[in-house]
Order: C-alpha cells, then structure tokens, then sequence
C-alpha cells in the first residue's frame, strides 16, 4: 500500500480490491494489516452498497476474533455494524453470538442464535435438505 490519499476517494471497484487484500492479509495471519485494509475499505466513498459494507464489517469482526481478548468487544462492535448493514443475513448473527460468546455473555449469545434460527425457519427449503 502507498501512502496515497486518494484512498478515501476509490470507486467501489477499489473497495473490492481493498477487501480481497484484507482476506488475504487475514488468511496469511496478518491481522493488523487486515483491519487496516477493512478500515480503507469501509471508508472509501463511493455508492452506499449495504451488502458489501456488511461483508466488511463482518470480516473486521472475525479478524477481532483472532487477536487477543482486548479485541472482542471490537469484534461484537464490528457484527453489530455487519447487522444493520444486512439485517437478513445469518453471518453477521453468527458472528455477534461467537463475539457474545467470547466475552462470556453465554446467555445472550445463545438467545442471539436462537432468534435467528427462528427468523430462517420459514424460509428454509425442508425438500431440499432431505435430498
């Protein structure tokens, strides 16, 4: 990474780039440098895409996961973002009850996941998992 500025300027494109970047730097174990291209990322302007700034928020949140205790409240933090980004998508869930969790809030993450069990119900395809 350069030390250009235009960052904050990139088009959505570049925050793509910014995310895969930040995947690769977490899967490689180099948490810091992912939260920093998470945190480009989220702060690029460009068109609000709701998916994205979830996805985001949601892998700032699982990098938290991984660095030592100091960072879980960061990670439930960054799930709750993920969440009202993506009020429907499962992961961001997921992620606040594993964060709840860490923290010792054993009640509240199981309540957490058991909301969400409830809000998939109706649109799971039961024909489908039987096959």
């Amino acid at each position: 990474m350069s030390g250009d500025a235009s960052v904050h300027d990139a088009p959505l494109e570049d925050r793509n780039g910014l995310r895969d970047a930040g995947n690769a730097a977490f899967a490689k174990g180099a948490y810091s440098n992912a939260i920093a291209l998470y945190i480009q990322a989220l702060e690029a302007k460009g068109p609000e895409d709701p998916e994205l700034l979830g996805a985001l928020s949601s892998n700032r949140a699982a990098v938290h996961m991984n660095m030592p205790r100091e960072h879980y409240k960061m990670a439930l933090a960054d799930a709750m973002k993920a969440i009202a980004h993506r009020p429907n998508w499962t992961k961001g869930y997921y992620r606040k009850a594993v964060a709840l969790q860490a923290l010792g809030h054993h009640k509240e993450a199981l309540q957490v996941l058991t909301d969400e069990a409830k809000h998939l119900l109706p649109t799971l395809d039961f024909e489908a998992l039987r096959r």
